[in-house]
């Protein structure tokens, strides 16, 4: 039985799709399954996808679901895992041939340590305009061998995209909130922010993979993807507020959870409490810290209206 799964969610990426399968045949170990979980596609994904499990030498596994967003594709490829580890990896990466090989020998040194869960990689990425322009590819010098999830970006400065590599296990302890059904955006980090509270992950400074820089992609609309899931993005600042391993990023996370729910006119439905060691202080913050985010908040609804 295959060690790792590799998950992919696609939504309309068939082209892309057949980048990543061409550098999983290349990869120098084969120990894996391929998980794709198609986000509503209307176009030969399922053709596409059907033309690769006829001729691979590793399994392939294909789930097609209603337009339901990234979030909700993940959610049910974790519960639809067999494997002890498992690995999100987009349509767009084209993968280091030796990254499953290096991502399971490297494991087989942190799987006894319970509080490490996961392994992170970075990802170079490069400007579709100019190719020779890279976002990430390796962690800052001052990057530790481990530390909470949540600190690379907010405590050692890295802002290029990582490959995470976690324990099935854990993550099937995680869950996803009850939403309105045209709430389809949630921030990856808001899924994996309670993993903050008692693990740790392992950084491995070498590249996983690389890509272009997709125009018009999820990060481009970003504040706009928000608005149309607001109790979604709600929900992301109240778990930063609550988990993030940083107080002033608890603080900071708590500001824009206020702001948010000023704004937006709206009702705190979840579960959980934010501390009040970090609400009070954000309170009293909040009307000169999310200055510049209010103002953007109220230009992006006034155009939509």
């Amino acid at each position: 039985m295959a060690k790792l799964t590799i998950f992919t969610p696609t939504y309309n990426n068939g082209n892309l799709l057949k980048n990543l399968y061409q550098s999983l045949l290349k990869q120098t170990c084969q120990n894996f399954e391929w998980l794709i979980v198609d986000d509503g596609s209307n176009d030969e994904t399922k053709t596409i996808v059907s033309t690769f499990q006829k001729n691979a030498d590793f399994k392939i596994r294909y789930f097609y679901q209603e337009n339901k967003g990234k979030y909700k594709a993940r959610y049910n490829a974790i519960q639809q895992c067999k494997t002890k580890l498992f690995c999100c990896i987009d349509a767009d990466i084209i993968l280091n041939e030796n990254l499953v090989k290096i991502l399971l020998e490297e494991w087989e040194c942190f799987q006894s340590k319970t509080y490490i869960i996961g392994i992170g990689m970075p990802i170079i990425y490069r400007h579709y305009n100019d190719l020779s322009k890279t976002i990430g590819g390796s962690f800052p010098k001052k990057t530790p061998e481990s530390g909470k999830l949540s600190e690379l970006t907010s405590k050692y400065g890295y802002h290029g995209e990582t490959l995470y590599m976690f324990a099935t296990n854990i993550l099937k302890k995680l869950t996803i909130p009850k939403t309105p059904k045209a709430e389809k955006f949630w921030k990856d980090s808001a899924f994996y922010f309670p993993l903050n509270k008692e693990y740790k992950v392992h950084w491995l400074n070498i590249p996983a993979g690389e890509s272009v820089y997709q125009p018009g992609g999820l990060s481009d609309n970003r504040l706009n993807n928000e608005i149309n899931s607001p109790n979604l993005t709600l929900l992301s600042y109240k778990k930063g507020a609550i988990y993030h391993p940083l107080f002033l990023h608890k603080i900071a996370n708590c500001c824009m959870y206020i702001t948010w729910k000023k704004l937006l006119k709206m009702k705190d439905r979840f579960g959980g409490r934010i501390p009040l060691p970090v609400y009070l202080p954000a309170y009293l913050m909040e009307p000169v810290y999310c200055r510049k985010f209010r103002k953007n908040i109220k230009s992006c609804l006034k155009n939509k209206t």
